[in-house]
């Protein structure tokens, strides 16, 4: 009790809800026990989270080197706990000034299965909205951005359902710059959207070109937002002249640009 309570699990109840095999563990995985601690903690221990603290244990227990996620696609055992392989591996190639967040990293390190199947439903999401609107600049922050939130998180929360695809979601946003500020609120509207479409509306929709035509539909209805007017010939719109920063242009934001409805 004493090592748990100097990882931060503060409270009894919380102490008393590991198994005597979980306690083990616990007390030989110094960092992995104060993610779990964080986690709950972030989510005030409520029951599902403790819940779900339960599970990442067990599954961080039960893997090894012929049982890891990641494994079919070559990625190094543990990769999960070494912040740079994070980086490499679930960096995002498409959306480079939007680097992992650390609390993207700790959800990494607490439950790689869903960052990996995350990362995964990333490439899907960008092809899906590559093949509808083509590879443009106005897909940052246009109709497109929105499309893509959308249908990104609705097959996250297929596979990962919304709980934890809200809890990564968030994260990759929780580090947003204040320039950006307008971008995220859309950004986590369209995410919400996404979710709330398999979560509620068809939990038992798997097929990808089902869902994606659904989000094209709600996007031409109105009911997702995007960002207008954006300058898209800024010359800051990717780089800020004033900084030495990479990838913290202005997206082509300005006083005038609001979140609007897609069938505006």
């Amino acid at each position: 009790n004493v090592l748990l309570k100097a990882l931060g699990f503060n409270t009894s109840q919380t102490i008393n809800l590991f198994t005597s095999e979980q306690l083990t563990w616990l007390a030989s995985h110094e960092a992995e026990g104060m993610d779990i601690a964080r986690f709950l903690e972030q989510n005030n221990n409520s029951t599902r989270a403790k819940d779900f603290g339960n599970l990442a244990i067990d599954n961080l227990r039960s893997y090894n080197e012929s049982n890891y996620p990641g494994k079919n696609d070559g990625l190094p055992f543990n990769w999960w706990n070494d912040e740079n392989q994070i980086e490499q591996i679930l960096g995002d190639p498409y959306e480079d000034w939007k680097r992992i967040s650390q609390e993207e990293k700790r959800l990494t390190k607490i439950f790689p299965n869903i960052a990996y199947r995350i990362y995964k439903n990333k490439e899907i999401a960008f092809e899906k909205t590559h093949q509808l609107f083509g590879t443009v600049i106005q897909n940052l922050n246009g109709k497109p951005d929105a499309f893509r939130h959308a249908f990104f998180q609705a097959i996250n929360t297929v596979n990962a359902r919304k709980y934890f695809t809200k809890l990564f979601a968030n994260a990759h946003e929780s580090e947003t710059p204040q320039i950006w500020q307008l971008e995220k609120q859309m950004d986590l509207y369209n995410n919400e959207i996404g979710m709330d479409l398999i979560e509620f509306d068809h939990p038992n929709w798997t097929d990808t070109n089902q869902i994606a035509n659904e989000i094209l539909n709600l996007l031409n209805n109105g009911e997702l937002v995007y960002l207008s007017p954006i300058n898209y010939s800024d010359p800051n719109f990717w780089e800020n002249p004033s900084t030495t920063k990479p990838n913290d242009g202005n997206h082509g934001i300005n006083s005038q640009t609001q979140i609007t409805p897609t069938n505006q």
